[in-house]
């Protein structure tokens, strides 16, 4: 195992320390691969939880993957050079417009559930951008993502960055890289990857979906696949939003009076959003909110079915409650 000489950051220190203890783990059994899709919730509701609750009890981190015979390759022939300088093992130059990007090529193999690390100790300069990821792929070498997890470098002096992750269901191999695009010079001093714990995927496969009604809208939701449909009972209408986001998991659902409350987390940022939905008693008006555990930021809106003549009435007290204007969202949109 390598580690740039220049590297002084204790958390790299204690990592490397502890990396006998994880020596002779098995990082390479498979688990069928499960399903995971959801509406992409607004994204200026942010709010990152360390999940700590869904890993295994242990303090301890293995290193799995450390930069050490970088490729580079860019999109325009020619455009991009690598050398090794005094401030830097690695310095990247690239004068093009295109993309370009800086891996190993090596792949990790990895299980649904594994939780990452990525840590990179760069300095980023110039008109162009830089960022940190991974590629995921299937077990026939599909590639699920070009950029998982993708977290960008700053254009400030040197700095430790660090992006950590949920492998998603189905993804079974991740190429940890550097990427950019346009006119740039990056410094890398270091760059790792570490498995640094477990998410417990509570919903699995096969579990019965959530179905509640009135006499006009009922709703299911399907929290293994992280899928909401609506229909319209009287003329027959399904609304589904799944989204096709691989990178969203349902991690609690619970049947409430009058609808359901559930909770999700985005798998590559380790954001969490708190989900109600609530159906009118005898009412074709259904409200779904939205929120990351701050008052502050909530946000409500008050979908609207054919027939609703009490949104207004509905959008008044959530003002009230919450202090926030509860917009009106037609149905069809």
């Amino acid at each position: 195992m390598k580690v740039p000489k220049d590297i002084r950051d204790s958390r790299f220190r204690s990592h490397i320390s502890r990396f006998s203890i994880f020596s002779d783990c098995d990082l390479n059994a498979k688990i069928p691969a499960e399903q995971s899709l959801f509406i992409q919730p607004e994204k200026t509701m942010k709010h990152v939880v360390f999940l700590f609750v869904f890993f295994f009890a242990t303090q301890a981190f293995t290193e799995d993957w450390t930069l050490e015979k970088p490729k580079l390759w860019s999109r325009t022939n020619g455009a991009a050079t690598m050398r090794e300088s005094r401030s830097a093992p690695w310095q990247v130059r690239h004068a093009a417009d295109t993309d370009w990007a800086l891996s190993e090529g090596e792949r990790i193999s990895v299980e649904p559930g594994d939780v990452f690390t990525l840590t990179v100790d760069a300095k980023s300069e110039g008109n162009g951008t830089a960022s940190v990821s991974v590629v995921s792929r299937k077990s026939d070498g599909e590639v699920v993502q070009w950029t998982y997890a993708s977290k960008p470098l700053p254009k400030t002096d040197r700095m430790t960055l660090e992006s950590t992750f949920i492998i998603p269901p189905g993804v079974t191999n991740i190429e940890p890289r550097i990427v950019g695009a346009g006119e740039s010079t990056v410094q890398v001093h270091g760059f790792f990857a570490q498995k640094t714990g477990r998410f417990d995927f509570a919903m699995k496969e096969g579990s019965e979906p959530i179905r509640f009604r009135n006499e006009s809208i009922a709703v299911e939701l399907d929290a293994a696949k992280a899928g909401l449909a609506v229909t319209d009972i009287r003329t027959g209408r399904v609304w589904v939003s799944t989204g096709e986001n691989p990178s969203i998991a349902v991690m609690k659902a619970e049947v409430v009076s009058g609808g359901v409350d559930f909770s999700i987390v985005q798998l590559d940022t380790l954001t969490s959003y708190d989900i109600t939905v609530r159906l009118e008693e005898d009412k074709p008006e259904l409200l779904v909110t939205v929120s990351n555990g701050e008052e502050s930021i909530m946000k409500a809106s008050v979908v609207v079915f054919p027939g609703t003549n009490r949104q207004h009435d509905i959008a008044d007290t959530l003002k009230a409650v919450s202090g926030h204007a509860a917009p009106m969202v037609w149905h069809g949109d």
